[in-house]
């Protein structure tokens, strides 16, 4: 926007407002028209703010062509911000070098007339270290305007506040719910304020009345002001506080009409990351996950009767097998038993009822020979007063 004339010939300090980011699905129908697809979003989105805080590029390296594509796609007057990369920032905490600063800026220098503030945001459990500070400051493009977000209580002290002076570098004004530190010091000839909820963070919308309250105490500041807002995660953010609320481990979520479960845990991290612990939470809406467990059931059912079928049939392969060997041996006995010696057992098992039946035909060949008649009589062979009748067995 172009500033207005005060009195005395003096410009009115400009007031540029927008929100942390605009590449969110949950504004569709909210903010975003329905329908409209995501690549018209920023020519909608420009209608109605006047900056756009650029969070991507903390996550990763954005292309000089992305940033030029940004540039052509606003008006005059409109303003970027850019979050510095969490290379900087959060993994190496401020020591590095010129070429590291100059590989980030390669592509936020495309931005030109249209680039607000670069934000520094700092780590929870990075302290204040002013030889530190002063050295990452010294290597910083003095052409360009930045903001310091401290997130660690050691930075609020009137030494910090004097060293940001000392490079025009301006103290970020954040409200974070209470979690983070919070003061309102004017070190530079502009101020940088997020604001991302006062009784619920990203989630708890600001009041009229505060909002007015705001305007007064930026206009009293009478400087250049970037405003920024983040209240984009209404439903996630009423997640997280179920999850707080919950000890179990496991939960049930309402959103949309649909019950999610949900699992949890908390994750330990090392200091060198933004928060000292995460908490990591996967959800399944109920439905689906009651789907998967109707499927094995059905599946398991299945799978059962087949096994079930499967082990019958062999089975009664298997009793068969056995079944008529024995058969055959009982018949060649009950064969014997009426004196027939002439008969043979035939079996072709292979088993053990095969064995048995060569046996029994080995032993027929020692009593009665090859001859036409018994070597001994029955009595003698059978250890009997007299052979048996059809009748005895």
């Amino acid at each position: 926007m172009q500033p207005a004339r005060c009195n005395e010939g003096r410009a009115c300090p400009r007031w540029f407002v927008g929100t942390s980011g605009w590449q969110y699905r949950h504004w569709q129908g909210v903010f975003y028209p329905p329908g409209l697809k995501s690549a018209g979003w920023l020519s909608f989105y420009i209608r109605h703010f006047s900056t756009l805080e650029l969070n991507v590029t903390f996550y990763r390296q954005v292309r000089s062509s992305t940033f030029q594509k940004w540039y052509e796609a606003v008006p005059e007057g409109f303003r970027f911000s850019v979050k510095m990369s969490r290379f900087i920032t959060h993994i190496r905490r401020l020591d590095v070098d010129v070429d590291t600063l100059d590989k980030f800026f390669e592509g936020v220098r495309v931005l030109a007339d249209k680039l607000g503030v670069v934000l520094i945001q700092l780590p929870p459990s990075l302290k204040f270290d002013p030889a530190l500070l002063r050295q990452f400051f010294s290597r910083l493009d003095p052409g360009i305007r930045y903001t310091l977000e401290a997130r660690n209580k050691t930075f609020l002290s009137d030494e910090v506040f004097d060293i940001l002076r000392q490079s025009n570098i301006a103290w970020c004004v954040s409200e974070t719910a209470g979690r983070y530190p919070y003061a309102e010091a004017l070190t530079a000839a502009f101020v940088y304020l997020r604001l991302h909820g006062r009784e619920r963070l990203y989630a708890s919308e600001y009041r009229d009345d505060e909002l007015a309250g705001l305007a007064d105490k930026i206009r009293s500041w009478g400087r250049d002001a970037f405003v920024y807002f983040a209240l984009d995660e209404g439903a996630l953010s009423r997640l997280r506080d179920a999850v707080h609320k919950s000890f179990s481990g496991s939960i049930e979520w309402n959103n949309e009409s649909r019950t999610y479960l949900v699992s949890y845990r908390s994750v330990f991290l090392k200091g060198g990351f933004e928060a000292r612990d995460w908490v990591v939470v996967v959800s399944q809406s109920r439905e689906d996950a009651f789907a998967s467990l109707s499927r094995f059931t059905r599946s398991f059912i299945l799978i059962f009767l087949l096994t079930l079928g499967t082990v019958l049939f062999f089975s009664s392969i298997q009793i068969r097998r056995n079944l008529v060997p024995l058969t055959r041996l009982r018949e060649g006995t009950r064969r014997i038993a009426q004196g027939d010696f002439e008969s043979r057992v035939q079996v072709r098992s292979g088993d053990e009822f095969e064995e048995l039946a060569t046996s029994f035909n080995a032993m027929y060949r020692t009593t009665w020979g090859n001859s036409s008649g018994p070597s001994m009589t029955w009595a003698t062979w059978c250890d009997c007063s007299s052979p048996p009748s059809t009748a005895t067995r």
